[in-house]
């Protein structure tokens, strides 16, 4: 275990105990409470409905908060969709006038039509909080998507010293902190007062929900927006539809660019994903042999599935044997990819082609990137980043695949998702989020137009 490892995890047990000395035996009493608006005048009641659309898919209340300094302020979100898609909503919270204090995003919900969900949110007032912000944020909302969400508030019948909470939050706090702290990847830079952050957000917490929205402060603060807290009773996301089933495919343009669209290898088992493999690798060489004069990797539709097969069917198109890696805390397992066999550093293959030496595909290389762009098309992504003569057009990657998620229940059932991978270049570089392009180009706008800036930037190349 690095010096790193152990110092932080010393400061998570020095705070859990903190935590538990300062657990208040308090009983769990709120009271309904009428917040008002920053703006209003003394009898007039801050709005009680968020309504959202795709004209306007943000909705939010400034409340005056003086009053409640030192209270824990719990917010219900009674949340409809109104139209007839399904829409995507993210609540948020912000202290704006508490400096250091990061705007706090839940987690993503999704609505199905007509149907409804209660969210559930919850803050410490801080001592010189004056105002707080609270959002509901609709995500990629379509025309036919209508959101409306009743507010309710209640508040603590008493105030709280910074750090003092019922035990079993204390309890739960020390599970999620202890769990976080070994799991994250990055060193975390001056963790007392990090952790003397995360106990003043705690302030108050009375269960699960409260230390959920601490332990989101926290990953706010740390900027890490890809761990992820669930609290029980959380509404359950709506099943994704089942993937449209549809081959990658390789042809060659009547101008010499060869253009491979990839899709999702989803099979199951050692035996199928070779065959997978196979297939696609099969296509390449069948095209290669043409000799294109420049090729064109479309990752817009590789939204999941298996990253393995795929990059043993395009070895000689990556120019390896290292294409990228996964890094956490200094260290670093490389991805090696050669003959058809693609494996991590020292371990046996996860596929294996068992193909004769092929010459490397060395020619320019543009690779398509978008939002759709996730999970494993993400780690196909980051493996063409620093092969030469290369260079990526669209717009930025979804950003949840930059990392690997390990999963922990908490012992009321809140479950932790936190980053203990992440994903690295070749080169070095460490991919946190979305994966940028280096020519933008607006694809909801024009399908086509990043297509057409690749065969342009390909075409004019000596």
């Amino acid at each position: 275990m690095s010096q790193s490892s152990t110092v932080l995890i010393a400061t998570a047990i020095v705070l859990g105990a903190a935590l538990s000395s300062s657990a208040a035996a308090a009983d769990d009493v709120r009271e309904a409470c009428q917040m008002r608006l920053v703006d209003s005048s003394a009898d007039t009641q801050a709005a009680s409905v968020l309504a959202l659309d795709a004209r306007h898919p943000m909705a939010g209340v400034d409340w005056n908060v003086r009053h409640w300094q030192d209270h824990r302020l719990w917010i219900s979100l009674d949340a409809r969709n109104e139209g007839d898609a399904s829409v995507a909503v993210r609540p948020e919270i912000a202290s704006p006038d508490v400096e250091g204090t990061p705007v706090v995003a839940g987690p993503v919900w999704t609505l199905a039509p007509h149907a409804s969900a209660v969210l559930r949110l919850s803050a410490y007032i801080q001592d010189d909080a004056k105002v707080l912000t609270v959002r509901l944020r609709a995500l990629a909302a379509t025309p036919a998507a209508a959101v409306k969400a009743t507010i309710a508030t209640e508040c603590s019948s008493h105030s709280f010293k910074p750090g003092e909470m019922a035990p079993p939050a204390s309890a739960l706090l020390d599970q999620a902190l202890k769990f976080y702290v070994n799991t994250e990847p990055d060193p975390i830079a001056n963790p007392p007062q990090v952790f003397e952050f995360l106990r003043t957000q705690a302030s108050g917490a009375q269960g699960g929900v409260d230390v959920a929205w601490a332990m989101r402060s926290l990953m706010a603060l740390l900027h890490d927006d890809q761990s992820l807290v669930e609290s029980p009773g959380d509404p359950v996301p709506a099943e994704a539809p089942p993937h449209p089933v549809a081959e990658s495919t390789v042809d060659l343009r009547p101008d010499g660019v060869a253009v491979v669209r990839l899709r999702p290898i989803d099979e199951s088992g050692d035996d199928a994903l070779a065959r997978a493999a196979a297939h696609l690798h099969a296509r390449l060489a069948a095209i290669a042999a043409h000799r294109p004069s420049g090729w064109i990797v479309d990752l817009r539709e590789l939204d999941g599935g298996n990253p393995w097969p795929v990059l043993a069917a395009l070895g000689p198109l990556l120019q390896g044997p290292a294409i990228g890696a996964f890094t956490a805390r200094g260290e670093r397992q490389e991805w090696v990819v050669d003959r058809g066999a693609v494996r991590l550093s020292g371990q046996a293959p996860f596929v294996d082609l068992q193909l004769p030496p092929e010459a490397a595909a060395d020619g320019a290389l543009a690779v398509l990137i978008g939002p759709r762009t996730a999970d494993g098309g993400e780690a196909v992504a980051v493996a063409f980043k620093g092969r030469p003569r290369s260079r990526f057009f669209g717009s930025p990657t979804l950003g949840a695949g930059a990392s690997t998620l390990r999963d922990q229940s908490l012992s009321d059932g809140t479950r932790l998702r936190v980053v203990s991978l992440r994903l690295a270049d070749r080169a070095g570089a460490v991919y946190r989020g979305p994966l940028q392009p280096d020519a933008a180009a607006d694809d909801a706008a024009e399908a086509d137009r990043s297509l057409r800036a690749a065969v342009d930037w390909l075409n004019s190349r000596p």
